[in-house]
């Protein structure tokens, strides 16, 4: 894609390949693998973030909940 590779970004630098260096490295990216129940695991891990960040729950007790909910959700 000629428009990619050949951008250039005066904020990286006014010479930069940056179209060049950012086309490369994304050719190199592997799709995750996500399975039937990632979007349960995505959903408890959030669920344990928010115990902490709005309930007071400590990191023990959030990993804990979090553990209880992945299981329930993969029976």
């Amino acid at each position: 894609m000629p428009g990619v590779v050949d951008y250039k970004n005066a904020y990286i630098g006014p010479d930069a390949a940056t179209g060049q260096i950012f086309s490369t490295a994304a050719q190199a990216i592997k799709p995750a693998e996500t399975g039937p129940r990632a979007g349960d695991l995505t959903g408890a891990f959030g669920t344990g973030v928010l115990l902490m960040e709005q309930n007071g729950k400590n990191p023990e007790e959030a990993w804990n909940a979090t553990v209880r909910q992945i299981d329930s959700s993969i029976q």
